[in-house]
């Protein structure tokens, strides 16, 4: 009986323990680890303009400007909206050519700014290295669209 009573006992401070843990973990302000974030050194958004300075209150308005302009270990983050070429549509012209070039371990980063959704319309040309397209974890996206319809030569896509 005395055992008994002893294993109850113990069961039920487990059972007090594990709530307690539960419940503290609850209210415990959590952080997620997603590796080393890159720090924006350029912004684009499709209200800034190509004069600007390409700082979080003065943004590019091209992605373009971004290509031209970055270099290793620098990150442009894309606010949110559509990010189309400057040339027209459906034409030679209406593509992004990125021909820079970052450094191992110190890649160039293009990037959505963290929380928001960046469409990039058009081709989009790499004749770089060391660039990386990435999408700001958790949420928001980094999305490329090309051309619908028929292709600057005239051929349909399949």
């Amino acid at each position: 009986m005395f055992r008994a009573a002893v294993v109850l006992f113990l069961l039920a401070c487990i059972g007090f323990a594990q709530a307690l843990f539960v419940r503290v973990k609850a209210i415990t302000p959590t952080s997620v680890s997603f590796g080393q974030p890159e720090v924006c050194t350029y912004y684009v958004s499709p209200a800034g303009s190509e004069t600007n300075s390409g700082t979080i209150d003065a943004p590019w308005r091209h992605l373009q400007k971004a290509f031209k302009t970055l270099t290793a270990g620098q990150t442009a983050c894309l606010w949110a909206g559509t990010y189309e070429p400057v040339g027209t549509y459906n034409t030679p012209s209406y593509r992004q050519t990125f021909s820079r070039t970052g450094e191992p371990g110190n890649p160039i980063v293009i990037r959505n700014y963290p929380g928001e959704t960046a469409i990039v319309l058009g081709e989009v040309i790499v004749r770089g290295s060391y660039l990386k397209l990435l999408r700001s974890p958790p949420s928001g996206s980094l999305i490329f669209q090309s051309p619908l319809g028929p292709d600057v030569s005239g051929e349909h896509n399949a």
